[in-house]
């Protein structure tokens, strides 16, 4: 069923559902920083990171 379900997502947007759950995180977080008056400890936190660190190497991964 798992399979199926990783299949279907990435002929839907081309990437696993991992990667799209990540993508989502990562674009909380950005509006996160841009909207309010946060530490990157708190957007990383109300974004599901475990820590600041985390959300770094997520984001540098990602875009860059």
């Amino acid at each position: 069923m798992v399979q199926i379900h990783e299949n279907c997502c990435k002929v839907t947007d081309g990437l696993s559902p991992y990667q799209y759950v990540l993508r989502c995180r990562l674009e909380l977080a950005q509006q996160l920083l841009q909207n309010q008056k946060r530490s990157l400890a708190q957007v990383a936190a109300e974004a599901g990171f475990g820590n600041q660190s985390t959300l770094h190497l997520c984001f540098n991964e990602c875009y860059t």
